[in-house]
């Protein structure tokens, strides 16, 4: 099957600062130099790749270098943490934020950024299905890990300071379910989101199940404090983000 596009080329009025800029910027995409000329610079994977190539060129009528309004190139990344480091490594070196990174309305990962010449660049990260149904996944068994901690504290109190063996033995089997499952959750979701989602979940899921089981019910300061536990959760799993 032919490929629809064969090669993108950006206009740029100083070829040794635009690519003194894109060197490190396209480096987080697995890019590097492949071709060099006086009036172009080419980069791809390997020079032997026919894939589509990048580059960035003095205008061949030797006039001035200019963008279009509504122009914009989409560079491929593997990773999200790719796209992070390439937009965050452009604004380090003069680039214009034109999007932080971030899912957009496809569900699609992508950064936007002007570079030196004022050209509107991105780079996208295909989410598939199965990175999607991953995250569900992790929630669900972020979850039971939260029953588990949950179940665990409860029958270590009904173990009476591990006196008797049956709760003794269900809190300890618990315990060891419930790191094992965060184990699981921790493989797709950054430890910092993993445990402060648990923690603050297991202290309401606790809080709870002191209300019913035990009689414990909490004064005005204590639901305050859940409250803000709450928020905290929302806003550790919203908006929170951990870098490598």
């Amino acid at each position: 099957m032919n490929k629809v596009i064969g090669f993108v080329m950006v206009g740029t009025n100083e070829l040794e600062k635009s690519s003194k800029f894109y060197d490190p910027v396209l480096a987080h995409l697995g890019m590097k130099r492949v071709t060099i000329t006086e009036r172009y610079i080419g980069y791809g994977h390997s020079s032997e790749d026919d894939g589509v190539k990048f580059y960035i060129t003095k205008p061949h009528n030797k006039e001035k270098a200019t963008v279009g309004n509504g122009t914009m190139v989409a560079l491929s990344a593997e990773t999200k943490e790719a796209v992070d480091k390439f937009h965050a490594t452009a604004l380090e070196n003069g680039a214009v934020n034109e999007g932080d990174p971030g899912p957009r309305s496809d569900g699609n990962y992508y950064a936007y950024f002007r570079d030196l010449d004022g050209n509107k660049i991105t780079a996208r990260c295909l989410v598939g299905k199965w990175e999607i149904m991953s995250n569900i996944t992790a929630y669900i068994i972020l979850i039971v890990a939260v029953v588990l901690g949950t179940a665990s504290n409860g029958f270590a109190k009904g173990a009476q300071g591990f006196t008797l063996l049956i709760p003794s033995i269900i809190t300890a089997v618990t315990i060891v379910g419930c790191m094992f499952t965060l184990s699981l959750v921790m493989k797709t979701t950054p430890v910092g989101i993993t445990y402060a989602s648990f923690a603050g979940l297991c202290i309401i899921a606790t809080t709870i199940v002191g209300i019913y089981k035990f009689k414990q019910i909490p004064d005005l300061y204590t639901i305050l404090g859940l409250a803000l536990i709450i928020t905290g959760v929302l806003i550790v799993n919203l908006l929170g983000k951990s870098s490598s």
